[in-house]
């Protein structure tokens, strides 16, 4: 049940009036019923005035959203595990060729949701497999791929498991099959490689790069400020790119990301280096 915003103050103000005329009762004299009528319409008038300009949070659009695509030489590097060895959780399949993938699309002013039922994931991989057409489960396959243990349908049915409810309020989003075929449709739009191309930073072992300057370049084309991920290898005091997040509003059209405290630390202190294929 929706709690009016409108509702609080007014049974306060309720509440003190009455208050205050029990007190005149109990000094034998009469409340001032008249001034209180006046008062209450006053009040009234007022609160009708903000709501008029205040719309009910009910009402409000859909959350932005975040598209986060991952960097595959840079989020695994020296994480491949080695030939001939069983691929642990926390090692990167060895995927020649391969640079940008998809991570997830999800809401942008959530913290990151804890999800671990695993029950559910097989559940959710029943329903991937039904639900999802051939056409967008190709494509998906693609462009969406596990770097870890899990296959890329566990993938997929972990990640639409653990976002998905913070979005599914958007009309364009409250399936599964609109929501992997909408997220596909955004990372068709995005070309990362290209746009930092044009701005001179190119995959380099040995040159370093400002988190404003890849900013810059992304700003150049999606319109709306990125939300840059690195992985700090404190050893040797050094940032390596290995995701991207470009933001969208309810309508899909390209807005600012926010930043967060771990970009802060782990892009912007120092130079980060965007690794040459594996």
């Amino acid at each position: 049940m929706t709690v009016h915003r409108w509702l609080i103050p007014w049974s306060i103000y309720i509440a003190i009036e009455f208050y205050d005329n029990l007190r005149l009762w109990g000094r034998g004299r009469r409340p001032a019923w008249r001034s209180l009528g006046g008062r209450t319409l006053i009040f009234l008038v007022a609160q009708l005035f903000l709501m008029a300009v205040q719309p009910d949070r009910g009402t409000s659009k859909p959350p932005n959203m975040i598209l986060s695509l991952v960097y595959y030489p840079g989020h695994c590097h020296e994480r491949i595990a080695p030939k001939q060895a069983k691929v642990e959780f926390y090692h990167c399949r060895r995927i020649p060729d391969l640079k940008w993938t998809i991570h997830g699309l999800w809401n942008h002013d959530t913290f990151d949701p804890v999800f671990a039922d695993d029950m559910l994931i097989l559940e959710l991989m029943k329903r991937v497999s039904e639900e999802v057409s051939n056409e967008v489960k190709l494509r998906m396959s693609r462009q969406w791929k596990s770097l870890s243990s899990r296959d890329n349908l566990q993938f997929w049915a972990y990640e639409f498991g653990k976002h998905h409810g913070s979005l599914a309020e958007n009309p364009h989003l409250d399936t599964m099959q609109k929501y992997f075929s909408k997220t596909l449709e955004l990372a068709s739009q995005v070309f990362i490689s290209e746009w930092l191309r044009r701005q001179k930073i190119e995959p380099d072992d040995h040159k370093g790069y400002s988190a404003l300057e890849i900013e810059k370049a992304i700003i150049g084309r999606h319109k709306g400020k990125p939300r840059l991920t690195c992985r700090h290898l404190f050893q040797r005091n050094l940032s390596v790119l290995s995701e991207i997040g470009v933001c969208f509003d309810a309508d899909f059209k390209p807005t600012d990301c926010r930043s967060s405290l771990v970009t802060h630390v782990q892009c912007r202190t120092v130079p980060i280096k965007v690794r040459p294929e594996s």
